[in-house]
């Protein structure tokens, strides 16, 4: 594997698990302020995935 390859594949990586990250915090973020909004309650948790 030559270092460019290795360099485009963590930053790839890197994008994965920030997307992934942000996901989850948008997710929490949901749960926690939209409390009084029950409808978008099941939708924010599965709909997305």
């Amino acid at each position: 594997m030559s270092p460019l390859a290795a360099f485009g594949f963590g930053a790839l990586t890197a994008c994965m698990l920030m997307r992934i990250a942000i996901s989850i915090a948008h997710d929490i973020h949901d749960r926690r302020g939209r409390r009084d909004r029950s409808h978008g309650d099941h939708r924010t948790s599965k709909g997305r995935r």
